[in-house]
């Protein structure tokens, strides 16, 4: 998983009323628009998405001029890439929400408010959305399956405001581990977890990695053997009933590569029995993308069957 992120932005959009020539720029502090948020994932495995709410104070610190009166019409906020279904709110009106820039690492969103916000004033408003899996690569960093989601928190606010915080709920049924990053675990309502991070100092430097894992039996079983020489392999597969993605792959990446194995090595394939190849938890996998368990002839890999990992583990077998 990836933790670079670039270009994180919280840029205010500013006007100037009564401008007499002078550099508006000239005048503009640090955080000129102080934004503090509390922002609130919502983790929904059924329907293929985690839902965000993000609660916003954006308060004016630009002080008018002599000849000079300056305000603020809103502010551009960046989200994760992945990240659809936007909409704001602001003082009970709609707002308006565009996508001003669409990267691979951030889409940037343009929310303006419904007034004027002049030197001293405040405006709360509310923006959701959604993060949806956008699929196909293996290590992408956001994945959402009924049974396994990784998930990038990100805070939001603008760079010198402190103040803000995320939370991010769990089901019940569910466990999560922070593999980057801080959050505090503490139980919700019924069965669910909560994590979370308050006070963030610097929000656009905040990241936090979760992965999140459905306690949940393997019930797809694959069996198939493998031609080594004149002998068979027999393997079985055992993976998440809807992951038949990580079966398909383990098994073309063992049926062209277990006979490679056997002649790189030049050893007679060991195992007598079957071997059994396991979709395991990063829970209990820890570090490691993968292990393998000489007395019971068992390898566990996580999700993301590099053809490297699942070779390596197989190579386990003779050494």
């Amino acid at each position: 998983m990836s933790a670079v992120r670039a270009a994180r932005l919280a840029l205010p959009l500013v006007l100037v009323l009564w401008s007499i020539g002078a550099d508006p720029g000239a005048v503009r502090a640090a955080d000129p628009l102080a934004v503090v948020t509390s922002a609130r994932y919502e983790v929904a495995p059924d329907s293929g998405r985690v839902r965000v709410t993000v609660d916003a104070t954006a308060t004016s610190n630009m002080p008018d001029s002599a000849t000079e009166r300056f305000y603020f019409s809103g502010v551009t906020l960046a989200v994760q890439p992945g990240a659809t279904g936007f909409a704001a709110s602001g003082e009970g009106q709609p707002l308006t929400v565009e996508v001003a820039e669409e990267t691979d690492d951030y889409i940037a969103l343009d929310v303006v408010f419904s007034r004027s916000v002049f030197y001293q004033q405040s405006y709360a408003f509310t923006l959701t959305f959604d993060l949806v899996d956008p699929g196909g690569d293996p290590y992408r960093p956001l994945v959402i399956t009924r049974n396994f989601l990784s998930v990038p928190v990100w805070a939001y606010g603008t760079p010198e405001t402190p103040g803000s915080s995320v939370t991010l709920v769990v089901p019940g049924d569910y466990r999560a581990s922070v593999e980057i990053g801080e959050m505090r675990m503490t139980p919700g309502e019924g069965r669910a977890l909560v994590l979370s991070s308050t006070d963030i100092p610097r929000p656009l430097e905040y990241f936090s990695h979760v992965v999140i894992e459905r306690r949940a039996p393997l019930t797809l079983e694959r069996d198939f053997t493998v031609t080594l020489g004149d002998r068979p392999a027999e393997i079985r597969l055992r993976a998440w009933e809807d992951d038949a993605a990580w079966a398909d792959a383990v098994q073309e990446t063992l049926t062209d590569g277990l006979p490679a194995l056997v002649d790189a090595i030049g050893l007679d394939y060991p195992i007598a029995g079957a071997l059994t190849v396991r979709e395991a938890a990063y829970s209990r996998l820890g570090d490691y993308a993968g292990i393998y368990e000489p007395l019971s002839r068992t390898i566990e890999m996580h999700f993301d069957p590099d053809p490297f990992v699942t070779l390596h583990e197989a190579a386990h077998i003779w050494f």
